[in-house]
Formats: structure tokens, sequence, C-alpha cells
């Protein structure tokens, strides 16, 4: 089989399993396998995304790897700047992953200190996105 033709093969298996409700697929194939699995939507109600410091300051942090995106679109205003009163349950950016958006919702009532991830910078898992001064 030519490579081509593999890499078509590939992209509709990924396009099918995405828009699919299944949430992991694996195929092997010769000595070929293929393994797909989807990360679920986040809850804010299960996930730890803020650790406690010294000096009252937050840490929020990625609870994903992906995209984050400081708007909803590139025509609006980033939803928090540096010095911003925020409060809990304020949506603080949005970070895509796996072609769903995750809105990140702040965990505590605060002032901005400081905005660590600049728009469409790609994050990691526990990457500090935000300093909330409490």
């Amino acid at each position: 089989m030519k490579y081509s033709e593999v890499k078509l093969i590939i992209k509709e298996l990924v396009n099918e399993f995405e828009s699919n409700k299944l949430s992991e697929f694996e195929i092997e194939v010769d000595n070929m396998r293929i393994k797909l699995k989807k990360e679920t939507s986040l809850d804010s109600k299960n996930i730890q995304i803020q650790e406690k410091f010294d000096n009252n300051i937050y840490h929020i942090k990625s609870p994903l790897v992906g995209t984050f995106y400081n708007s909803s679109s590139s025509k609006d205003a980033p939803f928090i700047k540096v010095g911003d009163q925020i409060k809990k349950g304020q949506s603080l950016c949005i970070i895509e992953s796996m072609k769903v958006m995750n809105d990140i919702k702040s965990p505590v009532d605060g002032v901005v200190d400081a905005v660590l991830k600049d728009n469409q910078e790609t994050v990691g898992f526990d990457d500090i996105l935000f300093k909330i001064k409490l």
C-alpha cells in the first residue's frame, strides 16, 4: 500500500473517530498499530486547577494540554488582564484540546497579578496560566 493511501485511511479513521461517541479506539493491521483516545470534557468541580502559595498568591494551572486562548474570538477583548478584579467562577481563558473548547474558570476571588501565557500558545498539563493575588 502506498504512503498516500495509508495517510488517507488514517485521516478518514481519525475524522470518523472524532465524530463518534467512542472515547477510545485501537486497531492493529500487519505491523502497524493505531490507538486513538479522546479526552473527556472537563468539569471544574472535579479538577484541581489551583495551588496556594506564600504571600496569598494562587497559581491557576492548566488542567490539560492544548491551545490557550485569552478571548472567545480574535475580535473580542481578552477575558482578563493584569490588575483586573475577578470573581470565583469567572471565565479566565479557553483551552482547546482535541477540537473541544474548555472554559477555564477562576476557583477564587482576587486580583490578576500575572497572565503567563500568550494567545494561541500551546500549554501543557500543570503549566501555570495565571497568578491571582487574594
